[in-house]
């Protein structure tokens, strides 16, 4: 089944099949997923700013080759957590005298 130029905007779908479908220029934006089975599907050149995914299943999941669950993993190593690498400073003669944070970065200012 071809479907070109429609406008289904604010449409609701319930226990529908569309293993096997194609998707090229089309705007979800808003769109609402929930009990969803995308399972072995690729998207490419998707925009997916603002996008949450969440309570989901990311066995295998990878972005651009990279495992999501690695990471995850390497993401909860480092903490990506610059605050908790804040060094202990001492503060003289002010509320915020001087305080080096060039450390959080990875590099000490010059």
């Amino acid at each position: 089944m071809l479907v070109t130029n429609a406008d289904p905007s604010a449409s609701s779908f319930t226990n529908v099949s569309l293993q096997g479908a194609q998707f090229t220029d089309v705007n979800l934006s808003q769109a609402r997923f929930t009990d969803i089975n995308l399972s072995e599907s690729k998207l490419g050149n998707v925009n997916l700013t603002n996008v949450e995914i969440v309570d989901c299943d990311i066995t295998g999941m990878r972005i651009d080759g990279i495992l999501v669950t690695e990471m995850l993993a390497a993401y909860g190593e480092t903490g990506l957590n610059y605050a908790s690498r804040v060094p202990r400073t001492t503060l003289a003669t002010g509320p915020l005298a001087m305080p080096d944070f060039g450390q959080v970065y990875g590099h000490a200012d010059s």
